[in-house]
C-alpha cells in the first residue's frame, strides 16, 4: 500500500518542492507551473512505465503478451479492422509497428505511459488554474488508475484530450478526424463527438432543464442505445452492475454542485461551463451502469476529465486564504478516499517490472 499512497501524494510533494525552489506559487508563475508539470508528469510516467505486468487488471498481462506476439507477425498476418479481431485496427497497427522496433513486452507500458502523460499534462497546463489540485483529483478519483490498466481505451482517451482544444476553437473537421482516429483504438470513443456540441452554452436554468431532459432520455433508453452500439461496432458489452460504486456517484454529484456554487461569475464563461457540462455527462454515464450495461462506466471516463478542471478553477476564484483552506480540505478528502479504496479486498501489491511476485 505504501507505493500507492506515495503516488497519491506526488503532486503535493512536487508542488511544495517547486514552490520552494522558485519562491512562487505554481498557480501564478508560468515557469514554476511548467516545472511542476514536468516533474509530476515524469513521476507518474515512471509509475506506469516501470510497473510489473501483474499490476492492475488481467488485461495488462494480455497486452504484454500480445505485444510480444505481434512482434513475430508480418503485416499480411494482421487482421486490421476485421470483425474476428479482439482489438481495433488502429491499436493493432500501433502495436505491430512499435513491437517490431522494440519487441520486449514492457515497452507497451513505456510507450503508452508516455502518450498518457503528455496528453494529460498538456490538458492540465492549458486549462487548469490549479494544476496541483487537478493532479490530485486525477490520481485519487479513478482516472489515473483506469489509465494505468485500460491501456487501449486510455490511448483513445489521450487522443480525445487533444481533440478538446479543437472543439473549443470550433474546428469541427480536425476534431472529427481525431475522434475517428481514437475509435480505431477503442470504439467507445465515438461518444466523444458529443463534446463538440456542449461547448458554447453557459450554465443557466435553461441549460439545466435541457440537461435534465437529456439525462432522463439516456436513463430510459440506455439499454437500447447500448444494443445499437454493440451492433454497429460488433462488440458485446453486456452485464448490469447490481451494487457498488454509489460512493463514486455521490462524489460526482458533490463535485458538480460545488463547481456550480463556487463558480461565481465564471458560470458565464464558455470554457468553464464546458468543463462543468463534461462533468455532468460523465456523472450521468457513470450512473447508467446501474440501469443499462457496464460499458457506460467506461464511457464516463471520457467526460470525467471535466471535473479535474471545473472544481479547481472554481476554487481558485476565491482570495488566497479561503482558496487555500478549501483546496487543502479537498486534497485531504481525495487522498483519504484513495486510501479507503486501497483497504478493500483484491489489492495487487505494486511492484516494478524487475521484481518478482
Amino acid at each position: 500500500m505504501f507505493w500507492y499512497l506515495f503516488f497519491a501524494t506526488v503532486p503535493v510533494l512536487v508542488s511544495l518542492t517547486v514552490s520552494w525552489r522558485y519562491k512562487k506559487s505554481i498557480k501564478f508563475d508560468d515557469k514554476a507551473k511548467r516545472t511542476f508539470l514536468l516533474w509530476c508528469g515524469l513521476a507518474l510516467f515512471l509509475i506506469i512505465a516501470l510497473r510489473h505486468r501483474e499490476v492492475g487488471s488481467k488485461d495488462s498481462n494480455n497486452y504484454y503478451e500480445n505485444w510480444e506476439l505481434l512482434s513475430t507477425f508480418s503485416f499480411n498476418e494482421l487482421k486490421l479492422f476485421s470483425k474476428e479481431s479482439n482489438f481495433e485496427g488502429g491499436y493493432l497497427l500501433f502495436a505491430w509497428f512499435f513491437s517490431h522496433l522494440f519487441p520486449e513486452g514492457q515497452v507497451v507500458f513505456i510507450i503508452s505511459a508516455m502518450i498518457f502523460t503528455i496528453s494529460v499534462c498538456r490538458f492540465i497546463y492549458i486549462n487548469s488554474k490549479d494544476p496541483e489540485l487537478s493532479f490530485v483529483m486525477y490520481i485519487c478519483l479513478g482516472l489515473y488508475t483506469f489509465m494505468a490498466q485500460g491501456l487501449r481505451q486510455s490511448l483513445a482517451m489521450s487522443i480525445c484530450l487533444f481533440a478538446i482544444e479543437l472543439a473549443k476553437k470550433r474546428k469541427f473537421v480536425p476534431f472529427l478526424l481525431l475522434v475517428l482516429l481514437a475509435t480505431t483504438f477503442h470504439s467507445s470513443s465515438i461518444v466523444f463527438l458529443l463534446v463538440y456540441f456542449i461547448y458554447g452554452p453557459k450554465i443557466s436554468i435553461t441549460t439545466g432543464l435541457v440537461g435534465a431532459v437529456i439525462a432522463g432520455f439516456l436513463v430510459v433508453f440506455s439499454k437500447q442505445i447500448a444494443a445499437i452500439g454493440n451492433e454497429i461496432f460488433n462488440r458485446e458489452y453486456e452485464g448490469e452492475i447490481e451494487s457498488g460504486g454509489y460512493v463514486a456517484v455521490s462524489i460526482y454529484i458533490i463535485i458538480l454542485i460545488a463547481s456550480i456554487v463556487c463558480a461565481g461569475t465564471r458560470r458565464k464563461d464558455k470554457d468553464y461551463s464546458f468543463f462543468v457540462f463534461m462533468t455532468f455527462f460523465g456523472g450521468i454515464f457513470y450512473f447508467l451502469r446501474y440501469v443499462g450495461v457496464d460499458v457506460f462506466e467506461r464511457i464516463s471516463y471520457y467526460f470525467l476529465f471535466g471535473q479535474i478542471i471545473a472544481l479547481p478553477n472554481a476554487i481558485s476564484r476565491f482570495d488566497k486564504n479561503v482558496s487555500f483552506v478549501i483546496k487543502s480540505t479537498v486534497i485531504v478528502l481525495c487522498i483519504a478516499l484513495f486510501a479507503y479504496r486501497l483497504s478493500g479486498d483484491g489489492l495487487v501489491v505494486y511492484k516494478f517490472f524487475w521484481q518478482q511476485y
